[in-house]
């Protein structure tokens, strides 16, 4: 892993679909996160939603889940500005590298607690 390298988010295409579906989770991630799998399946079929893959340079290393909401709990308008962060994970491989770490540490800060569904660790 070269340190030059930044990682980026694109959407998915449907060849990184394959390799994101396959990407290995530690088991807390996993049980935050959900089937990465899934999540890849169903936000390319939903109209209100956008698969990302996390890339390193040309490797693709993790993978979110974005969501337009057009209904919230509270039943109030909602912003059509908002999105919000339905998955989000790193292959376990990178999740040690000590470079990643620095990296992901933004990331790391999201709350748990306002996005239940995300996995929140690097």
């Amino acid at each position: 892993m070269s340190n030059g390298l930044q990682p980026h988010v694109e959407l998915v295409s449907p060849v990184q679909a394959v390799a994101a579906r396959g990407l290995v989770l530690t088991s807390a991630q996993a049980r935050d996160a959900g089937d990465i799998a899934l999540h890849v399946d169903n936000a390319m079929d939903a109209p209100d939603s956008d698969a990302m893959v996390v890339m390193l340079g040309r490797t693709i290393i993790g993978f979110s889940r974005l969501d337009s909401p057009t209904v919230t709990p509270t039943r109030t308008t909602v912003d059509p500005g908002t999105v919000t962060l339905r998955a989000f994970a790193l292959d376990r491989a990178w999740q040690a590298a000590p470079s990643m770490r620095r990296r992901c540490t933004p990331v790391s800060r999201i709350s748990c607690d306002a996005a239940p569904t995300a996995a929140c660790w690097c």
